[in-house]
């Protein structure tokens, strides 16, 4: 297991102090989920109000899943609802955690299958976020992400053009963009600063040296956040 809240453990503290809530914790406690594969195309939505989130690929199922946390009432609630053209898979944090928010342990591993197109939603309020997402058969992306700090990797063989909405929060994010995949980037409303490695201004976009030319396209918009981005091309 790999935890990694620092950052998250501060904020939360300090909700603590200001709130005065109190809450039991104990030992770590591990769970695991799969889902299988059942269809061609799914839904996937992911909520988490605070902790630490990985996400990656290479799956043989759907999902395999396995999630840490020191409160039995924080078990994650995942459900899974077989629809006529896709299925919808969301993955959701207890209401029992917001009305306990002094946390110690809180974290999501996620594996996805690399085969079933996906249509994903992410939303983070407070924490880290790891998420390998170049390998997924990605059709759309809507990473929301809240105080804390973020890695979002977008390397890989792209199947499909993606359309993919970034929007910040308090902190810092890294998103990998790959050199082989034509990337375009809108940048709006963003306080704070933004780095830009390996991309040229094209009018009122970013993007890399390939962009026009590969079979697929990355279209990201990146909007909102106070802090630090950085967008950088993989060497």
């Amino acid at each position: 297991m790999n935890v990694k809240l620092k950052f998250s453990f501060v904020l939360l503290l300090l909700m603590f102090l200001i709130t005065g809530c109190v809450t039991e914790v104990g030992d770590v406690i591990k769970t695991t989920e799969s889902m299988e594969l059942n269809a061609e195309k799914a839904d996937v939505e992911i909520k988490m109000g605070a902790g630490v989130l990985s996400i990656s690929d290479n799956s043989s199922n759907l999902l395999d899943a396995d999630f840490f946390y020191n409160n039995k009432e924080w078990k994650p609630i995942v459900n899974y609802i077989e629809g006529e053209d896709k299925d919808l898979l969301t993955i959701v944090q207890p209401s029992a955690f917001e009305q306990n928010p002094v946390v110690l342990v809180y974290e999501w591993d996620l594996n996805f299958n690399n085969d079933i197109e996906m249509d994903m939603k992410i939303s983070l309020s407070a924490g880290q976020c790891q998420a390998n997402l170049g390998n997924l058969n990605l059709k759309t992306l809507d990473l929301k992400l809240g105080a804390g700090e973020a890695t979002v990797n977008l390397v890989g063989e792209w199947r499909q053009d993606l359309s993919a909405v970034i929007s910040g929060g308090v902190g810092s994010a890294t998103i990998v963009l790959p050199k082989d995949t034509g990337v375009r980037v809108i940048v709006s409303d963003i306080i704070g600063s933004i780095e830009k490695t390996g991309l040229r201004k094209d009018g009122d976009f970013y993007v890399n040296d390939i962009y026009g030319r590969s079979a697929n396209t990355i279209y990201l918009t990146v909007k909102g956040g106070v802090g630090t981005i950085d967008l950088k091309v993989a060497e």
